[in-house]
């Protein structure tokens, strides 16, 4: 039997994308599809579009307010029935194939939790051979990053291989890795990441529980992102309450995960990073600083999320 792939879309003022998605998901080979769609209390038209759209049958949860990435998704992941759940931007477009090899290279292993494909920048709605993501990479001082991006596509990520993260703009997951490693009853994402981080977060907690996961640049998706991060200059073009959230999770998601030898073995390389990082903030970014103390409170919860009962 092909197994169901739950495709969960989460949307917010996406009325300009979401014909694009739905065309690309129409045209997919693999054919066992149901379509989730989270809408965050969207003001553009976009639930209009929704329920007047004849490409695919979907169906429709409608928040009355905007809950963000995590409690979004968390609840597209519960009412999903599929063996297999695709965490879907509103802002991609995939390749045809792009849910088949997904599938095909999940179903190689069943230690294989995660799976994302070559993500590359959709420029004024066009494709391009730029790249978004080829996988995240954790570095030694603990930073997630997204493999390649900005970069041209020249083939020198062709090659399928296992990595730390998949970005949570187009990930492939197994249900019941998610349930293994699930908080509560039903806290895929977790939820007081809000946004931001909350991909390798999952991605960091499935190696923790002996999974693994894959890059397979075989399945190609396009993404329209507009923020971007490749540097400390780089925040400068996030808001500010992106910049604190992002600074927030970050080190809510090492204290997680990462066990106190781990942390001894990385402190030469993650001490200096986080000094710099702080110092920019101090001078540049005071919506960064005014966090410290709701991130220094919410530590302790984090340990015990990562590693107690919570």
């Amino acid at each position: 039997m092909t197994p169901t792939v739950s495709i969960v879309i989460l949307t917010y003022n996406s009325a300009r994308h979401l014909p694009a998605l739905f065309e690309s998901l129409h045209d997919q080979t693999y054919q066992s599809l149901e379509i989730i769609v989270v809408d965050n209390a969207s003001s553009d038209g976009t639930v209009a579009w929704l329920n007047t759209q004849e490409i695919l049958p979907i169906q429709f949860i409608q928040n009355s307010e905007n809950v963000w990435f995590a409690k979004g998704n968390n609840q597209g992941i519960q009412q999903a029935t599929g063996e297999f759940i695709y965490i879907c931007n509103d802002d991609i477009v995939l390749a045809p194939t792009a849910i088949e090899r997904l599938v095909r290279r999940m179903n190689q292993d069943s230690s294989i939790a995660m799976v994302g494909g070559k993500m590359l920048k959709l420029i004024d709605g066009q494709p391009s051979h730029v790249l978004d993501s080829a996988g995240i990479v954790l570095h030694r001082s603990g930073r997630a990053v997204n493999r390649g991006e900005q970069v041209a596509d020249t083939g020198q990520f062709d090659q399928a291989e296992p990595i730390f993260g998949i970005t949570g703009a187009g990930m492939l997951l197994r249900r019941s890795a998610l349930e293994r490693v699930k908080h509560g009853s039903a806290e895929y994402f977790d939820n007081d990441f809000v946004a931001y981080k909350e991909d390798s977060d999952l991605s960091w907690r499935l190696h923790r529980a002996g999974f693994s996961v894959w890059y397979e640049p075989a399945a190609v998706i396009y993404h329209a992102r507009t923020i971007q991060q490749t540097s400390l200059a780089g925040r400068q073009d996030k808001s500010q309450q992106i910049r604190a959230m992002s600074y927030r999770n970050h080190w809510w998601m090492l204290t997680k995960n990462l066990t106190s030898s781990e942390l001894v073995k990385r402190l030469p390389w993650l001490l200096p990073y986080e000094c710099a990082k702080l110092a920019y903030a101090c001078f540049s970014e005071w919506s960064t600083v005014r966090v410290l103390p709701e991130t220094i409170h919410g530590l302790a919860r984090m340990r015990r999320k990562g590693y107690g009962q919570d």
